[in-house]
C-alpha cells in the first residue's frame, strides 16, 4: 500500500478542465503542454529548413481563458496566424528564403516534415490538440501554396478515431510523422492501429499514403486495413463495457472492499469522499492514507504517512481521509501521536474523513478536536449512496456542470 496524495489545481482553468474531462470521461489521460515556441525543421538532406513561428497566446492560461470565453459566447479568438518560413542552403553555406506565409494551423503545428527537394512542407496536428480540428495534416507547394489541409475524418471513420488512446486534449492517432517516397511525389504516414490489449496487436500501425500534388488519399492493403478495423471494433467494445461498468458502480450504493492491504481502499476512500463531501463533484479532491496493521512489518511506515498528512492539515488546509481496514484501534492510536504534532486551533480549515467502527471513530474525533479540524464518519459497514449531481445524464448533474462552467467563468472574468 501506498499513500496518495491529491494535485494542487491551483485554480487554473486548464487544469480544472482536465479534472473535469478526466472524471467525465474515464480513460483519457492527463497531458500538459508548454507554452509554442520558435521551431526549425531540417530535411533529412540538411538543404532545406523550416522555421515556424506561432501564433501569440501571451500564455498558457491566457489562451485557456480566452478560448473558455470563446466557447460560451461562440465567437473565435481571433489572432494573428502562426507563420512559416522555408530556407535554403546556398553553395556557400548561407540561407536563402524560397517562401514565407501564414500557415493553416490557429498556433503552431506540432512536427513538420520537409522534403529533400524543398519542393513540400508537411505539418501534422494543432498545438495542444493533436488529432483534432481541420489541420490534422496540412500540405504546402513549391511556392507556399495551400495544396490540402485534412481533418483526422478525412483518413478515418469516426470509430476508429474514437478507438485511440485519447488524453485531455488529443487523440495519439499516428506512430511516427511519416516518410517521403524516393521520388518525393507522396508521403506515407503510419497510423497507428487501436490496441486492445493482445500482445500480437501492439504498436502496430497501418500506412496511409497521401499524394503531395493535390492530396489524396491512398487507403492501406487491405488485409492489413481489415485486421485493424477488426482491433478497433474490440476497442470499442470495450469501451462500451467499462462506460457500463463505470455508471453502475457510480449508481449503486458503495460498499468497502475486501481484505487489509491494496489500491482498492484508495479508491474506497476517495469514493466515499466525494459521495459524503459538501463540495460541488468537480471541486472534490482528497488526500488518502491506508494505514498497516500494527503487525505488519511495514506499520511503521505507514504511521508516518499518517503523521505527515495531519501535519500538512496544518498548512493545505485540505480534505484527508484515513483507514486501518484490518486494525482500527491502530488508527487511533497513530492519531494520538500524530495530533500532538499540531498547534491547537492549526487545522480548523482541513477536514478529516475516518473511515472506522463508531469507536474508534469517536475516539480519533476526540483527538482531532483541539486541531481545529473537522471530523467526518464513512461507516463501513454502512453502504452509502451516490450523490444525484454526480450521476451522468442526472438533471443534477447537468446542473452542477453549468454551475461549475459559471464559476469557471466568474474566475476568469476577475483573472
Amino acid at each position: 500500500m501506498t499513500k496518495s496524495r491529491p494535485i494542487n489545481l491551483l485554480s487554473l482553468a486548464a487544469l480544472c478542465v482536465a479534472a473535469l474531462a478526466l472524471w467525465l470521461a474515464g480513460p483519457a489521460r492527463a497531458d500538459s503542454w508548454a507554452e509554442p515556441t520558435i521551431e526549425t525543421t531540417p530535411s533529412a538532406n540538411g538543404q532545406f529548413r523550416f522555421t515556424v513561428t506561432p501564433a501569440d497566446i501571451g500564455s498558457v492560461y491566457a489562451y485557456f481563458a480566452e478560448e473558455a470565453v470563446a466557447e460560451e459566447s461562440g465567437i473565435p479568438v481571433e489572432r494573428p496566424a502562426p507563420l512559416g518560413l522555408l530556407e535554403r542552403r546556398d553553395p556557400q553555406g548561407k540561407w536563402q528564403p524560397v517562401w514565407a506565409g501564414p500557415l493553416a494551423n490557429s498556433i503552431a503545428p506540432v512536427e513538420v516534415i520537409v522534403a529533400d527537394d524543398g519542393r513540400h512542407v508537411v505539418t501534422f496536428d494543432n498545438w495542444h490538440s493533436l488529432g483534432h480540428g481541420n489541420h490534422v495534416i496540412v500540405i504546402y507547394g513549391p511556392d507556399g501554396t495551400l495544396v490540402r489541409s485534412l481533418a483526422l475524418t478525412d483518413l478515418l471513420p469516426q470509430d476508429f478515431i474514437d478507438a485511440q488512446p485519447h488524453t485531455v486534449s488529443s487523440i495519439q492517432w499516428r506512430r511516427d510523422l511519416g516518410q517521403f517516397s524516393a521520388d518525393g511525389a507522396s508521403i506515407t504516414i503510419p497510423v497507428a492501429v487501436p490496441y486492445d490489449g493482445r500482445l500480437d496487436m501492439e504498436e502496430q500501425s497501418v500506412p496511409f499514403t497521401i499524394t503531395l500534388a493535390d492530396g489524396a488519399v491512398t487507403m492501406p492493403p487491405l488485409e492489413q486495413w481489415g485486421a485493424a478495423l477488426e482491433s478497433s471494433a474490440r476497442v470499442i467494445a470495450l469501451q462500451q463495457q467499462y462506460e457500463a461498468e463505470r455508471l453502475a458502480y457510480l449508481k449503486a450504493p458503495l460498499v468497502p472492499p475486501q481484505g487489509c492491504e491494496g489500491s482498492d481502499w484508495h479508491e474506497y476512500l476517495r469514493e466515499a469522499h466525494a459521495r459524503l463531501s459538501t463540495e460541488p463533484p468537480f471541486d472534490s479532491f482528497a488526500s488518502t492514507t491506508v494505514l498497516f496493521p500494527r503487525d505488519h512489518p511495514r506499520h511503521r511506515e505507514s504511521v508516518k504517512w499518517l503523521r505527515e498528512e495531519v501535519a500538512d492539515a496544518a498548512v493545505f488546509q485540505g480534505d484527508d481521509a484515513f483507514v486501518s481496514p484490518c486494525d482500527p484501534d491502530g488508527l487511533v492510536a497513530a492519531f494520538a501521536k500524530a495530533v500532538k504534532r499540531v498547534k491547537p486551533g492549526a487545522a480548523e480549515g482541513a477536514t478529516f474523513y475516518i473511515a472506522a467502527p463508531a469507536p474508534q471513530f469517536a475516539a480519533i474525533a476526540k483527538l482531532a478536536a483541539p486541531t481545529g479540524a473537522k471530523t467526518v464518519w464513512i461507516d463501513p459497514a454502512t453502504a452509502i449512496p451516490q450523490r444525484p449531481d454526480r450521476i451522468p445524464g442526472s438533471p443534477e448533474h447537468e446542473a452542477a456542470m453549468q454551475a461549475w462552467r459559471d464559476k469557471m467563468d466568474a474566475e476568469m472574468a476577475e483573472d
